[in-house]
């Protein structure tokens, strides 16, 4: 049927003959090429290269471009022929596309490399790139090294997570699995040369070096049956927030021995090798750390609020503070808890803000609400998107717009903080901007403790006396006020009161400094036997 149809002296490549004749593609595929052998036919000496129309039932027709080869009947006595730049020749092994040596085909050649290189561990584009004079191609390695991993004879490794693996970026790992010695053993051995071949790599990787100085904190603090959490992670290898998620996200799937577990809703991690008696001690012992660190914490950052608030009081006039009352007695009514149309982090129907306040400048001037969200430590872009992002999907304060959901006209974000990052920098398209740009161009208005400080100084108050100190050494908010009140009424006694509300609160702070100091070196509160 194939010699009937190509009588007529045009050549034509197995598709378009099995489309024509009605046969499968590998039928005619077999018989053009037992043809080419037997001498009753000639093939194109290179490949032609040009578009394929498939038709792939629901999904329709399908255009490929590819290459493939044109057959033609070969006249008795014939020993080429040419039509138009074709070349058309007889069988020869020189117009084999494959150069692997007769008798092993593309599969044992792969396999044959890497038994023979049974040494380390292979990235598949590696593979390619050593057996591209063997005429192996992209497309053939894979499909063997899953076969021959099947089999048993190969072990593969790249990036796991819960339903299946995903490549490197150099494509998976591929290392032979030595059959002379027991197999866990060769597992073992294979894992080890994967992992030194993950290693060597991640020197010259910034994201490789990050992963691995994580993986590596966490394994001394296992060993010393110790936890190791996110803040400690982000300062140590002095990241962003979005970096160290990136990195862990990558640890994970690329190490299957780390594990985290959540306390009070903050990540820590571990590996695998923890004992669970020893990990149930260590998480006791980081509650009651926690516990006694973040109650200082809660403290002083709830002072700090109070500071701002006492401010506005004190410096902008016809300032109307918004109030709530809540379950909890202890709150400040002055905080405000907002309610989300869509989940932001890991709040889903509430958020909370610190003070709102709305100010009418005069008559006949629009009503300007002023939403403000601190922070004790340092604040960084996240804490900023953050606060606009729970601006804008609030039913209080956002509203849907053409352009998406925006923040209601009228409504000033403010953003207080202890310090703003000095490194932080911001890329948007070719720009880089510092925070202060940043939150400008967010229309969020920055409030710098040292802002306050210098309203304290110019009203006559010690230099050495901070707002930053008197959060510190109060007990609570009501004596934040109080303390500001006393300093700004009688500036010239601002060291005494200040050195009296320490001696007062002494028993109070001491064991957080103590406990702070302690943070500082590193040094275990408590210890495992």
């Amino acid at each position: 049927m194939v010699l009937g149809l190509l009588a007529d002296g045009k050549p034509r490549g197995v598709h378009d003959i099995s489309v024509e004749l009605g046969l499968g593609k590998r039928a005619v595929e077999g018989a053009c090429y037992r043809g080419w052998v037997g001498g009753v036919l000639f093939r194109s000496s290179k490949p032609v290269y040009g578009g394929l129309r498939q038709f792939r039932g629901r999904a329709g027709s399908v255009s490929t471009f590819r290459g493939f080869y044109l057959y033609l009947v070969r006249v008795e006595g014939q020993e080429s022929a040419r039509q138009g730049e074709i070349e058309f020749v007889p069988y020869g092994e020189e117009y084999l596309s494959s150069k692997v040596p007769k008798g092993e085909s593309k599969a044992k050649r792969i396999l044959r490399f890497l038994e023979e290189n049974k040494e380390k561990a292979w990235y598949t584009t590696n593979v390619v790139k050593a057996l591209k004079e063997w005429g192996i191609q992209p497309s053939v390695v894979m499909p063997a090294i899953h076969r021959f991993e099947a089999q048993g004879l190969l072990f593969v490794r790249g990036y796991r997570t819960e339903t299946k693996m995903t490549p490197f970026g150099k494509g998976f790992l591929v290392t032979y699995l030595d059959q002379s010695v027991p197999r866990d053993k060769a597992i073992r051995e294979a894992l080890q040369r994967t992992e030194e071949q993950l290693t060597e790599d991640s020197g010259s990787n910034v994201v490789g070096q990050r992963i691995r100085a994580i993986r590596d904190q966490i394994i001394i603090a296992s060993e010393g049956r110790d936890l190791v959490g996110y803040d400690f992670l982000k300062n140590h290898i002095n990241c962003t927030d979005s970096e160290l998620k990136t990195d862990i996200d990558g640890m994970k799937r690329l190490y299957r021995d780390i594990r985290q577990i959540d306390i009070f809703k903050q990540p820590y991690f571990y590996t695998a090798s923890f004992p669970a008696d020893d990990l149930r001690a260590a998480v006791m012992m980081k509650e009651s750390y926690i516990r006694q660190t973040k109650g200082r914490d809660n403290r002083i950052g709830h002072n700090f609020e109070s500071a701002i608030d006492w401010f506005i009081d004190k410096i902008q006039s016809g300032a109307q503070f918004w109030t709530q009352n809540h379950r909890d007695s202890k709150m400040d009514n002055r905080r405000i808890t907002l309610h989300l149309i869509k989940p932001v982090g890991r709040r889903k129907g509430n958020a909370e803000v610190d003070r709102v306040w709305s100010i009418t400048p005069s008559p006949i001037a629009q009503e300007i609400t002023y939403v403000l969200q601190s922070k004790w430590s340092i604040v960084t872009k996240g804490d900023l998107d953050d606060h606009l992002e729970v601006l804008k999907w609030s039913q209080e304060f956002g509203v849907d717009t053409s352009n998406g959901r925006e923040i209601k006209a009228g409504i000033q974000p403010i953003f207080a903080g202890g310090a703003f990052d000095p490194t932080g920098r911001v890329k948007t398209g070719d720009y880089i901007l510092t925070l202060g740009q940043y939150a400008q161009r967010l229309n969020i208005q920055l409030l710098k403790a040292s802002d306050l400080n210098d309203r304290l100084n110019k009203h006559g108050i010690d230099k050495e006396i901070t707002l930053q100190r008197i959060c510190r050494l109060a007990k609570d908010e009501k004596e934040v006020r109080e303390t500001l009140n006393k300093l700004w009424n009688q500036p010239e006694k601002s060291s005494g009161f200040i050195n009296d509300l320490a001696q007062k609160n002494k028993e109070l702070y001491e064991f957080e400094e103590k406990l702070e100091t302690t943070r500082k070196s590193d040094e275990p509160i408590t210890t495992i036997e």
